[in-house]
């Protein structure tokens, strides 16, 4: 009888386990990297990205590419965001740069760019630079170096977001405006982020969760 019953259960069992797997807030990774849009490009070759949190941690992208003020590719007036990445961190945690570099701009963003908060920018080299907006706090001045794994501030909400996380954004050949219009990235084009991480090799969707792989040495800086 105790047999029959446990065998009457499974299928429950089983519709628990799936959603119990289907609640647990990650979607699944897309098959293949990201398609290239029209005036976009991808990462120069060899050139690799760490998550820019601490190592073992893991974060769920809340907004992906192309949506809702993640826009541009390569307008020469305007921030080009299209590849864009929000990551659900909490507030004060650590934010990391994603590869080796040198701080462009650390502090708050102002005029048309008031809304991404305090911002970091960092030049890697290849013409390749990294943004990290709406931090809580700023760590880092405009010409100190950091590694890749290097904290340059901490998460937050800052620029009137709703909720802390982390805009990630990488361009090629940026601009920055600081001056009485206002101070923020323009121009240049939009980097697709991808592959994220050494072994990560397939496209970012919105509601996957990455976790920061082990980093390799701190490498050389092009300077």
């Amino acid at each position: 009888m105790k047999a029959l019953s446990l065998l009457a259960l499974l299928p429950t069992l089983a519709v628990v386990a799936v959603l119990a797997s289907s609640t647990c807030g990650c979607a699944p990774a897309g098959e293949t990297l990201t398609p290239l849009e029209a005036g976009t490009i991808g990462l120069p070759p060899g050139f690799e990205l760490s998550a820019p949190w601490e190592e073992g941690r893991r974060h769920r992208i809340t907004k992906a590419y192309g949506v809702r003020g993640h826009v541009g590719t390569n307008r020469p007036t305007h921030s080009n965001d299209l590849y864009a990445l929000d990551f659900n961190m909490e507030q004060g945690e650590p934010v990391l740069s994603v590869a080796d570099g040198r701080v462009r701009y650390a502090g708050p963003a102002s005029g048309g760019w008031a809304s991404y908060g305090n911002i970091v920018l960092v030049e890697h080299g290849q013409g390749v630079s990294s943004l990290y907006a709406h931090l809580d706090d700023v760590g880092v001045s405009a010409g100190d170096r950091v590694a890749r794994g290097g904290q340059v501030g901490t998460a937050g909400d800052s620029g009137g977001s709703f909720g802390a996380h982390l805009h990630l954004a990488l361009y090629k050949d940026v601009k920055l405006a600081d001056g009485p219009g206002g101070t923020g990235p323009y121009g240049g084009t939009s980097v697709l982020p991808e592959p994220f991480g050494e072994t990560r090799r397939v496209g970012l969707t919105a509601g996957q969760c990455i976790e920061a792989e082990a980093r390799r040495e701190a490498g050389h800086f092009p300077w």
